[in-house]
């Protein structure tokens, strides 16, 4: 299997992340939805906001405030949050 570069990784997120942007939705609704793929890429059961920031830096390039994720999260409804503390609360299909 072939190795994407993470020159070539940020690239890709940042045209994803302009495309749903240009279909009108607001910049929390990007984030939610970079964040619920990763949640379901990376089978996320449980993890903190900090925890997360850091995933999404790591697997996207976006190195975003803690604040803007906290609130993108609030979006997903399959999460339950406590302390900063997300879990998972559904079922990981193929």
């Amino acid at each position: 299997m072939d190795h994407i570069s993470d020159t070539r990784k940020c690239m890709a997120s940042l045209a994803i992340f302009k495309s749903l942007y240009d279909e009108k939705k607001d910049l929390y609704s990007v984030i939610a939805s970079f964040a619920q793929q990763l949640i379901y890429d990376q089978k996320l059961r449980g993890f903190s906001l900090q925890e997360f920031c850091n995933k999404i830096k790591d697997v996207y390039g976006f190195n975003l405030p803690i604040a803007v994720v906290k609130s993108s999260l609030k979006r997903l409804k399959f999460l339950d949050a406590k302390n900063s503390y997300y879990s998972y609360q559904g079922t990981f299909k193929k």
